[in-house]
């Protein structure tokens, strides 16, 4: 792994899976961040590194952190508790059409979305933001989290990922050490 040691999944049916925990839900009030490193292995599929939420429909409540084939481009959807939900979408500027180890810290700031961003290996990524923050409501739901799949086990991460954390706050200047102790 990047430190230590990684988990390596196939891109076929590996994940790590966590069970429904009220710590991993986030209210409309909660912030969030999730950070980590990936390294693909392929690059033709959609790569999930973290989902609670079982897939990107605009029917699916929750939150999930992926690389869209499409793109190369590390995404950050949620989706909060509606019938057809309010959507936000994080897209980072930076593409991943290479092998290597790359640091990715993602914040959602509930209340901002000046700021909710992608860091990537220590930067500010300038992600692309789509949607109406104000809009998004409650991400709770009451589906697993996985590490490398959707909640529901679709969309395979096909590579390495290591050192995952998720913390109940958005970032500030402040705090901004947490982005780049690791790299």
């Amino acid at each position: 792994g990047k430190y230590n040691s990684s988990i390596d999944l196939d891109g076929t049916d590996d994940y790590v899976e966590v069970v429904d925990n009220a710590n991993l839900d986030f209210g409309d009030t909660n912030d969030l961040i999730i950070s980590g490193w990936f390294n693909r292995d392929t690059f033709t599929t959609d790569d999930v590194i973290v989902a609670k939420r079982n897939g990107i429909a605009n029917t699916d409540q929750g939150y999930i952190l992926y690389i869209d084939d499409a793109t190369d481009k590390l995404t950050f959807e949620v989706c909060d508790a509606t019938v057809t939900c309010d959507e936000y979408q994080l897209e980072s500027t930076s593409t991943f059409t290479a092998t290597g180890w790359n640091h990715f810290a993602v914040v959602w700031d509930q209340d901002s979305a000046a700021n909710s961003e992608i860091y990537i290996n220590g930067r500010d990524d300038n992600a692309t933001d789509t949607g109406t923050i104000g809009n998004i409501g409650d991400l709770s739901n009451a589906v697993v989290m996985r590490l490398g799949s959707e909640s529901d086990g679709a969309n395979y991460f096909d590579g390495k990922l290591d050192n995952i954390q998720l913390y109940r706050y958005a970032i500030t200047e402040s705090n901004l050490d947490i982005v780049r102790r690791f790299y």
